[in-house]
């Protein structure tokens, strides 16, 4: 069988909402909600959370560490090189890729990925070309090729900050897929923890939702927020750039 890590990148010094990884979430943080969650996609081979090699990361692999997850470190503001260490060290074919900053992402969309990337008729495979999920709902699978030559030779801050620009920026080159979201009106959703703002709808979300939020999928979340545009207000209107890497 292929190996096919997730590899799910992390740091503590984001510039907007420093530490929010670690800031509490269903009983447990952020980052744990993303890994646990992550952790019940079938098909990968292993969980790998890649964070940064200075001291103010320790937490997060100290955490992860305890809990069994393997953890990779490398150069904060080089991701693409960070993600590239991670792979070569467990000898990947292909490496699956998810933001700490998704605490709800969905394993079952994850797997319907996975299984057309597998079809191998593309070397990346992701959600947002163009972008129709709610931000942070995103996930993506590349070759281990494409992410050697992105490594090689992409140059530019954001080839190396967020990890797969350059092989987005080369559909001649690359093969490129998309699975669109299913659900129109909602790619603008902000389901993605950047702010205090973003902080502030999850804990919202996790305090009115109908259920088990921490086992929940897509068509459930999907469902309630639709009945709750006062929650999708709290974070949707925000206006900033997205320049810092995790």
């Amino acid at each position: 069988m292929p190996v096919i890590p997730l590899i799910i990148q992390a740091r503590m010094s984001s510039t907007r909402l420093p530490g929010k990884v670690m800031m509490p979430f269903l009983g447990k943080t952020f980052l744990e909600s993303c890994v646990d969650r992550a952790a019940r996609i079938h098909g990968i081979s292993d969980v790998i959370v890649a964070t940064t090699d200075e001291a103010d990361s320790d937490p997060i692999a100290n955490l992860m560490k305890r809990r069994d997850y393997r953890v990779f470190r490398g150069s904060r503001d080089d991701v693409l090189g960070r993600y590239l260490g991670a792979a070569r060290e467990v000898k990947a074919d292909a490496v699956m890729r998810i933001t700490s900053d998704c605490p709800l992402t969905d394993p079952a969309i994850a797997e319907t990925i996975l299984a057309q990337f597998s079809e191998g008729r593309t070397d990346l495979m992701t959600t947002n070309i163009p972008p129709s999920w709610p931000n942070g709902m995103d996930v993506e699978v590349f070759t281990m090729d494409a992410l050697e030559e992105a490594a090689r030779c992409g140059t530019i801050r954001s080839d190396r900050e967020h990890v797969s620009t350059y092989i987005r920026r080369r559909p001649g080159r690359f093969r490129l897929g998309n699975i669109p979201c299913p659900d129109e009106g909602c790619g603008h959703w902000r389901m993605t923890l950047d702010t205090a703002a973003d902080r502030d709808f999850f804990l919202m979300v996790a305090k009115e939702f109908p259920g088990d939020l921490s086992t929940s999928h897509w068509p459930k979340l999907h469902e309630f927020l639709e009945s709750r545009p006062d929650l999708i207000a709290i974070n949707t209107d925000e206006d900033f750039s997205l320049t810092c890497a995790s």
